[in-house]
């Protein structure tokens, strides 16, 4: 990596290279630029958003990538917490898209996120594949 393509992410003290975010641990998630259809530029992270939304927008189906909403909840010992949804789908409400192996990380907080009456979908790739998203690796069982 050249140190031109790099600069110092402040909050996890971690370098960033264009178009790529590093999270602590060693894992990098790619993001993707890609345009809605009245030609504005929208961004996903990672290969399963970015086949989703590349599904939403073959489909004709309303939505909004990363919408600047934060919303509150709380864990199970009454600390409040903060989540930012993958999507917002008119059909469905807010969206967030997960691996197998990142739901089963995530999963305590996508528990409490629901228990605390926030209306989310959670779709992992069973659920992707099922609706015909392109792209999703396809897996024997959950």
């Amino acid at each position: 990596m050249e140190k031109s393509d790099c600069k110092i992410d402040k909050a996890t003290k971690t370098k960033k290279k264009k178009g790529y975010s590093f999270w602590v641990g060693g894992v990098r998630v790619k993001w993707h630029t890609l345009n809605y259809k009245n030609g504005a530029e929208f961004k996903v992270q990672g290969s399963y958003e970015l086949q989703y939304a590349k599904y939403l927008l073959e489909n004709d189906i309303n939505f909004i990538a990363h919408p600047k909403v934060t919303l509150k909840y709380k864990d199970r010992f009454g600390g409040t917490h903060s989540y930012k949804p993958d999507f917002w789908v008119d059909e469905i409400g807010y969206v967030e898209i997960k691996s197998n192996y990142t739901f089963k990380k995530d999963k305590k907080k996508i528990e409490e996120i629901i228990e605390s009456g926030i209306k989310l979908t959670v779709l992992k790739e069973k659920e992707l594949n099922e609706l015909g998203v392109k792209g999703i690796r396809k897996v024997k069982k959950e």
